[in-house]
């Protein structure tokens, strides 16, 4: 993660890119010239929504912004994993189904979830694990606990975002079992923020 005068850097670079003066900046995102203009001398702290609101004045996408500071370079990877193939692990609670596993050196893992647990009950207990997690509701209605918040129903078509840090667990609530998309990623640091 870039450091808070990277960034401000970054945002002066693109902002004079556009041929736009710190007024005209100020004018389109309603921050003072006097805060956008600490943001991009590192003498200010910066937070998500000021660097959201910059980006989208400029019409640059937030990850040229925050990303790190060398990407990777272009690797031509690609994982494919045709229907049902994918490695499985099998729990009393869910069936998961490894998807592009064959890619060892990633930042994201993505499964296939059959949601099987009809009570937090089924749960010896719940699931806790660096980063973050992303679900999808391909079918069926599921019913999501997490440690530092109210249990929430997500339909077919509903996704949800968390830090999987805190406990979580799945429950399945319509007849059929659901079956979620999910994606695990590592955090990144935003201790700046």
């Amino acid at each position: 993660m870039k450091d808070k005068i990277s960034i401000g850097k970054q945002l002066k670079q693109y902002r004079s890119k556009k041929g736009f003066t710190l007024k005209k900046l100020s004018e389109l995102t309603d921050l003072a010239t006097s805060t956008i203009s600490k943001i991009e001398n590192g003498r200010s702290s910066i937070t998500l929504s000021n660097v959201r609101i910059i980006t989208e004045a400029l019409e640059v996408p937030i990850a040229a912004v925050l990303g790190p500071e060398n990407p990777p370079q272009f690797s031509a990877r690609r994982g494919i994993t045709r229907k049902g193939h994918g490695a499985f692990v099998v729990t009393d609670e869910n069936n998961f189904e490894m998807l592009c596993d064959e890619i060892m050196d990633k930042r994201n893992m993505f499964w296939r979830v059959e949601v099987k647990a009809r009570s937090l009950e089924d749960y010896k207990t719940f699931s806790t694990h660096p980063g973050e997690e992303f679900i999808y509701v391909i079918s069926g209605t599921v019913e999501i606990h997490t440690q530092s918040y109210k249990s929430t129903i997500l339909n077919q078509g509903d996704s949800i975002f968390f830090d999987s840090q805190m406990e979580h667990a799945y429950v399945a609530i319509s007849k059929e079992n659901p079956i979620l998309l999910m994606t695990n990623t590592l955090r990144h640091d935003l201790s700046d923020f």
